[in-house]
């Protein structure tokens, strides 16, 4: 006790003997103990040509170091005099600049830094751990389809370049996706299915491309949330509107204006609308008065957050377009095609286990062919969907769903037909879907995904359901190489070869459409940021919407009750990706496509009369600097089948000649085809804005497309009977104004 008394009077001697040491408890830790001889530095750091933040940028000056808050402010109290400042952010350029700091006194500065061309505006994995559709899925986002060469700036148009894909005819927006007709690929906006991609079959997007962030595409083997579809999905998801300040973004072009302005009206209410306005029409007037052409469309979002972890969801878009010629009564002879959707959705997510959606939709869809008459074709549709992601464990995730479309069809006004008996009549249809998927990890490099799918749908009493399943697997065998796969069965209801809004539901007595898909692929990460997918598909078709118009029967002679008898088939092929890297100053790809596409003809099984034994598309756009970017894509396919035609002279008494078939069914193959585009971009940044001014010239080969090769009876003196039919060369030059402020 002696020894611990006499400790304690030391210390206590020893702390009464030490100096008094001021405290100043609002100071931080880090700052001088005195303002002495200092001044304070503060400021805020953006990038150049927006009015986006920088959080996390270091700032260093005089060895004091700071770094930006989530607003882009920052301070430094720093000594007195000259000193060099430096701004350090991943992916922007360092910034170096001498700051004089005076005694007492307070200096602010506003700080921009210029993004590096290598630099990745987002993160594109093509090596890790990523989820499970990846294994069928291709992911294209910024500028990757808002520069792409080919596309005129429009988004959807970018999946044109990818493999899998072979276009009906170059520049119309009709594909046929592994085989499957141009009906059987669906398209999705935001879950919400889209009638018809472009204006005018030509002409752009009726989604203004701004409001377009990615676009996933599936050229088979897609989930199970995704049905009625035999052939690919598209996928498209829309950018979320800004939280933090106003963002208004403008184009102008040759054939048309259009615009996107986001505003956040409170911290947990925001709005945005869009849209593209043309003027072709007063541009053809001025050469031809009776001409008429017109299209336009609109979107609009609002976005609620309630509170933390709800959102509420109203968007809405559509678009309308008509062309032809103006009669005397003032009415419009020619097509008139329009669709409008809205979409109100709730979505909650609780932390990452839980993730739910509710929502309902109500659209119009109408195509009508001559104004003066009333004959047109029309649906009025709507119903709710709901779906719910739950995510137990780390090794599982579950999510199931339900959708319901209630459909109503007035009478077209078409006279009573028997072939086309279900289009000729008022009707209601009904579509229900409900889907569940579970993905499992059962190893650190494993994804396994087991989905199943089970529709039904009814028409004016005639009822048909149909149950799916689908599996995909992707496996990770080193760390740059992976082995994937797929299969998967798909159905549709009936549809023709091309869908227009109004058309659609019903129902034949051979049944819905099928597909059983099937695909086996890897993946490979090269060096240089490169990747390489090459992936095997095989896909065996029934019931098909698509006429048999090469047997030289009527194809609306089937003896059944329908539109037209459906087709057997299948292909099979190979598809190779080698892309580099968006962001990395040069990106681009190589897409090759190795494909057969069978039918089951009336005369036999033959090559399909679309296919297409290689497509070719090779893209590059090249960041030069100075604001300079430029590119090109070119796009070769060899020619599609056809069956051999001759004329023989005198084969008949009193007839100069016939013609006839001189082989067997598309056993002969049209000339290939192949074009290419060029796209020159130059754009200047300022403080918080920036201008571009693009060029983009489709086509500069002048390149005709081989239509098919026929056999004409009647030709004039000296011209041959058999002769190759072409479609006059399409060439696109586009000069376009884009800001963003």
């Amino acid at each position: 006790m002696h020894g611990r008394s006499a400790l304690v009077a030391a210390l206590a001697a020893l702390l009464a003997a030490a100096p008094a040491v001021p405290q100043d408890l609002d100071r931080p830790p880090d700052a001088p103990a005195t303002t002495e001889g200092t001044g304070l530095l503060a400021g805020r750091v953006f990038e150049r040509g927006t009015r986006d933040a920088l959080p996390d940028a270091r700032v260093e000056a005089a060895g004091e170091v700071a770094f930006v808050d989530d607003e882009g402010r920052f301070e430094l109290r720093l000594p007195a005099g000259p000193c060099e400042l430096v701004v350090v952010q991943d992916g922007y350029a360092p910034l170096r600049t001498a700051v004089q700091i005076e005694e007492g006194a307070r200096v602010e500065l506003v700080l921009r830094l210029d993004r590096e061309p290598d630099a990745r505006p987002f993160e594109t994995v093509i090596h890790g751990r990523r989820d499970e559709e990846e294994v069928t899925r291709i992911r294209l986002a910024d500028e990757e389809i808002h520069n792409l060469p080919g596309t005129m700036g429009d988004p959807f148009r970018a999946i044109e370049a990818l493999p899998g894909i072979t276009p009906v005819l170059t520049g119309l927006p009709y594909y046929f996706v592994r085989g499957a007709p141009p009906s059987g690929t669906g398209f999705y906006l935001d879950g919400i299915r889209v009638p018809a991609l472009f204006h005018l079959a030509l002409g752009p997007a009726v989604v203004h491309p701004a409001l377009v962030e990615r676009i996933d595409f599936f050229p088979g083997g897609a989930p199970a949330d995704l049905g009625r579809y035999v052939g690919g999905m598209v996928r498209a998801e829309t950018r979320l509107p800004r939280a933090d300040r106003w963002r208004l973004e403008w184009d102008l072009r040759l054939t048309d204006v259009g615009a996107l302005v986001e505003v956040p009206i409170a911290d947990d209410l925001r709005v945005s609308a869009s849209g593209r306005y043309s003027y072709t029409g007063w541009l053809i007037r001025l050469f031809e008065e009776d001409a008429y052409l017109q299209f336009w469309d609109y979107q609009g979002r609002l976005e609620w957050d309630p509170a933390p972890g709800h959102r509420l969801v109203l968007f809405g878009f559509g678009s309308f377009d008509q062309a032809g010629e103006e009669v005397d009564d003032g009415s419009i002879d020619g097509p008139k095609i329009q669709f409008h959707r809205a979409d109100l959705r709730y979505r909650y997510r609780h932390g990452g286990e839980l993730r739910a959606e509710f929502a309902a939709w109500f659209g119009y869809d109408a195509t009508t062919m001559d104004e003066a008459d009333d004959v047109g074709l029309t649906m009025w549709a709507g119903g709710p969907r709901a779906s719910l992601t739950w995510s137990p464990a780390a090794w599982l995730d579950v999510a199931a769903g339900t959708d319901l479309e209630a459909r109503h069809f007035p009478a077209p006004g078409l006279e009573e037909d028997d072939d086309l008996t279900p289009l000729t009549r008022e009707r209601d249809a009904v579509l229900l879907g409900t889907w569940v998927k579970a993905t499992l990890r059962p190893t650190e490099a494993t994804d396994l995904q087991v989905g199943a799918r089970h529709d039904v749908h009814r028409v004016a009493g005639d009822t048909e359901n149909w149950f799916d399943v689908r599996v995909l697997l992707r496996h990770r065998l080193t760390d740059r190489l992976w082995l994937k796969g797929s299969v998967g069965t798909f159905h549709q209801p009936q549809s023709f070869l091309i869908d227009l809004p109004g058309l659609g539901s019903f129902v034949v007595d051979s049944g819905p459409q099928f597909s059983y898909q099937l695909s086996q692929g890897l993946e490979i990460a090269l060096p240089w940021e490169l990747g390489l997918d090459v992936q095997a598909y095989y896909s065996d078709f029934a019931n098909l919407s698509e006429p048999d118009l090469g047997s030289g029967e009527d194809p609306f002679d089937t003896g059944a009750s329908g539109i037209f008898e459906p087709l057997d088939g299948r292909a099979y092929g190979v598809e190779l990706l080698l892309r580099r890297r968006l962001g990395a100053g040069v990106f681009g790809w190589i897409a090759y496509t190795l494909a057969r596409a069978e039918r089951d003809y009336r005369s036999g099984t033959a090559t399909a009369d679309f296919d297409q034994t290689h497509v070719l598309n090779l893209v590059l756009s090249w960041d030069v600097g100075r604001g300079w970017r430029i590119g090109g894509r070119f796009h070769f396919r060899s020619g599609r089948p056809y069956t051999p035609q001759e004329w023989v002279p005198d084969a008949l008494p009193g007839v100069e000649g016939v013609c006839r078939n001189a082989g067997a069914r598309n056993s002969g193959r049209l000339p290939p085809f192949y074009r290419l585009d060029l796209r020159v971009d130059k754009k200047w940044t300022f403080e918080t804005w920036w201008f571009a001014l693009y060029f983009e010239f489709i086509n500069v080969t002048f390149t005709a497309e081989p239509l098919s090769l026929e056999c004409d009876e009647w030709v004039e003196p000296g011209e041959p009977h058999v002769r190759l039919q072409e479609v006059p060369y399409i060439v696109i030059p586009t000069l376009g104004f884009r800001g963003v402020y």
